[in-house]
């Protein structure tokens, strides 16, 4: 479904707030998208980080193949303090702090705290 073979016909990228918490730190939640031929998948990402101490990701996918009769949601709850990251070998430096995909880089490295997949029917079941 989702592969080069299976071309993007719409995308975007939706901020829906942003906040720099008083030079503290920095969060966010946006809504990603894209829609193929045969399917759309959405992610919606709630970012936090708090500058010395912990970052925090709060991720919902959504995918749906057109024609069938569910949608499949994915939750993701990630938390990794600044000490958990570095031990990881990650750069904590100003160039991840101003990069506008901090949340993109960070992601892998964080810990996961909490996954929830389900099935949502489309018609009674």
């Amino acid at each position: 479904m989702l592969s080069p073979e299976n071309p993007i016909l719409h995308f975007g990228e939706v901020y829906l707030f942003e906040s720099d918490l008083e030079d503290c730190g920095y969060a966010m939640s946006k809504v990603r998208f894209r829609v193929m031929k045969d399917c759309f998948y959405v992610l919606l990402r709630y970012y936090l980080r708090v500058d010395g101490v912990r970052v925090r990701i709060f991720d919902t996918r959504i995918f749906h193949e057109f024609g069938t009769e569910h949608i499949h949601r994915e939750f993701q709850y990630r938390e990794s303090t600044y000490d958990e990251l570095r031990a990881k070998g990650f750069d904590l430096s100003s160039e991840w702090l101003l990069s506008p995909n901090q949340s993109d880089l960070v992601f892998p490295e964080m810990v996961m705290k909490q996954l929830v997949q389900e099935q949502v029917y489309l018609t009674k079941q």
